[in-house]
């Protein structure tokens, strides 16, 4: 397990976010991979000190990795739109490009981030070398708790977008609790098997990431709420960004769509319809073992999702010039 590597260094910044970049023993492929996480929770989640890291998994194999650091709202940031929240995605694109002097750039996005990634994909489908969406719900019917508790028949978004300056950590948290009891119980599914996280190192990461949830901008999670988990919108053509519509179907890039098994936030479901309404030609959907958490830093991560996803994009980028030759080979294998 590779826990101990170098910090990212910071290359750019606009408004409270930042563009990151994780240091790489080599360079095996031309198009640079920017990773989106979840504005909800900070990155370090992909590259935990005490377990496995999918960013360090990404550059050891030779991925150019860069990463959007959301940053955390100030009051400030109060009127920060959901429109906006998006553009966050394209700008890190641009500046990726920029950075590299590529041609394109492959995505992958986490949680909400996956949905992000997606919906950027979609709005601005040229220039994309794939899209990886891990875990993002995109058919929110199939989301489970999390949808579920943001019913429109008990949940209205527009109260904590007016009670406080910024949506607060606490109502994320609330939001995600689901229906069990106790401060830990809760997180530790997330993990899915809660073996996942019975280990010192897995424990920690478990309260890390329950305790660390970043607020989103009222405005933004209103829209976020009331459009895409109660209406469904993304899924069904009627979403609009900018006064542009987004359409599932524009993305044409090589696609993999992973949900975890036992995911209590996004069932798998929810993550893998991409495959079949995108309209890409290489789609590929994977369900994973763990939960949330577990899927990505869980004991057996590296094997069941680090390397498949290592495997994937391989088999899809095309190398750097220095090291052209026969295309490797394979696409996803279904963990054991």
């Amino acid at each position: 397990m590779n826990h101990h590597h170098a910090p990212p260094s910071i290359l750019s910044s606009r408004g409270i976010a930042s563009l990151l970049r994780f240091p790489s023993p080599h360079r095996s492929f031309a198009s640079p991979l920017l990773v989106v996480p979840s504005p909800i929770a900070r990155w370090p989640h992909l590259d935990p000190q005490g377990g496995p890291s999918l960013l360090r998994s990404l550059s050891l194999a030779g991925f150019a990795v860069y990463c959007l650091d959301w940053g955390e709202p100030l009051t400030v940031d109060r009127d920060l739109t959901w429109n906006e929240v998006v553009a966050r995605v394209a700008w890190a694109r641009r500046q990726v490009i920029e950075q590299e002097g590529s041609e394109s750039v492959a995505l992958l996005g986490f949680s909400l981030g996956g949905t992000l990634a997606v919906i950027s994909s979609a709005l601005e489908p040229h220039g994309l070398a794939a899209l990886v969406n891990l875990s993002g719900p995109i058919d929110f019917a199939q989301a489970g708790a999390f949808a579920w508790l943001s019913d429109p028949r008990w949940f209205d978004p527009a109260i904590p977008a007016a009670l406080f300056r910024c949506t607060p950590p606490a109502v994320m948290r609330a939001t995600l609790a689901l229906h069990r009891m106790g401060p830990t119980r809760p997180w530790l599914d997330l993990f899915g098997p809660v073996l996942e996280a019975t280990s010192e190192p897995m424990f920690g990461l478990a309260e890390a990431w329950a305790q660390h949830h970043v607020p989103l901008p009222p405005r933004a999670y209103e829209t976020y709420v009331r459009e895409l988990i109660q209406d469904n919108q993304l899924i069904r053509g009627h979403h609009h960004v900018e006064g542009r519509r987004v359409d599932l179907n524009d993305i044409d890039c090589p696609l993999l769509a992973i949900g975890a098994r036992r995911d209590a936030i996004c069932r798998h479901q929810s993550v893998t319809t991409l495959a079949r309404c995108s309209g890409s030609l290489d789609a590929t959907a994977l369900v994973v073992p763990g939960g949330h958490l577990g899927s990505i830093v869980g004991r057996r991560a590296e094997r069941t999702l680090h390397d498949p996803i290592v495997s994937w994009l391989s088999a899809r980028m095309a190398p750097t010039p220095e090291v052209r030759g026969p295309a490797p080979s394979g696409g996803v294998q279904p963990p054991s």
